[in-house]
């Protein structure tokens, strides 16, 4: 699930037949469109280019909606066993473990598409949260991840804060989860955690939070204009929240 400010655009999936995109338009009707693509794994708007941006394991995806109508544009091609997608004003960054290169790591894009910068996680030690990562996204300043790891018995997570070379500034840990986690941020040293249930979180990079409630389990996040939030689970409902 991702917004441009406005709507919010997410996936439906469905074991028999292909799966659905949806542009849900908060004043007026839905509008979707079936994804003939492989499953999609992540998706963001990219306000750099005005699209969203569509992570699958057989390559990634720009989509455009106008009017009534849905673009699907291939952008960046090659099969994988995991991706992830963030963005910030100038870059996309795609966190893939390819499956034909075996190229672990980060790569960076321009918004032509055009990869300028490749962050190699197989020539370095790898610290846990790079192995356990979840989801992570970046604004102009910093890239913020979540891992997740067993203790007692219970899944709980942890935030960890870098640079662009991936150096890691500071981690916190903020609780238990059930799997389905996803960070997101407005690009000014605020993020957003859905932990696959009711308990949401606002954090900063220096470790002030703030603990949301929601009337139910969240576990993805689209980020709307003017202080919003909106949080789903599995796409069955929709609760806003104002920061």
């Amino acid at each position: 699930m991702a917004s441009d400010g406005k709507n919010v655009m997410y996936t439906s999936y469905y074991d028999e037949g292909s799966d659905l995109i949806t542009y849900r338009c908060m004043n007026s009707v839905d509008r979707y469109k079936h994804w003939k693509q492989s499953r999609i794994d992540d998706m963001i708007w990219w306000n750099n280019i005005a699209k969203f941006i569509c992570a699958t394991k057989d390559g990634n995806y720009a989509v455009d909606s106008i009017k009534e109508m849905f673009k699907i544009t291939c952008i960046i091609r090659g099969k994988c066993s995991y991706c992830r997608v963030a963005a910030n004003a100038d870059n996309l960054f795609i966190w893939i473990n390819r499956t034909e290169n075996k190229f672990y790591g980060v790569e960076v894009y321009s918004n032509q598409f055009e990869c300028i910068r490749l962050i190699d996680f197989n020539r370095r030690p790898v610290e846990y949260f790079i192995r356990n990562i979840v989801s992570f996204c970046v604004t102009d300043n910093l890239v913020a991840s979540i891992c997740t790891r067993m203790q007692n018995y219970r899944e709980t997570f942890l935030v960890t804060f870098c640079d662009f070379q991936m150096n890691k500034l500071n981690s916190i840990a903020l609780g238990e989860c059930d799997g389905f986690i996803e960070i997101r941020t407005d690009g000014k040293d605020r993020f957003f955690i859905t932990t696959g249930r009711r308990r949401f979180y606002i954090i900063h990079s220096n470790g002030k939070k703030q603990i949301i409630n929601l009337n139910s389990d969240g576990d993805c996040i689209a980020i709307l204009h003017n202080g919003r939030v909106a949080i789903s689970k599995q796409r069955k409902s929709m609760e806003i929240i104002t920061y």
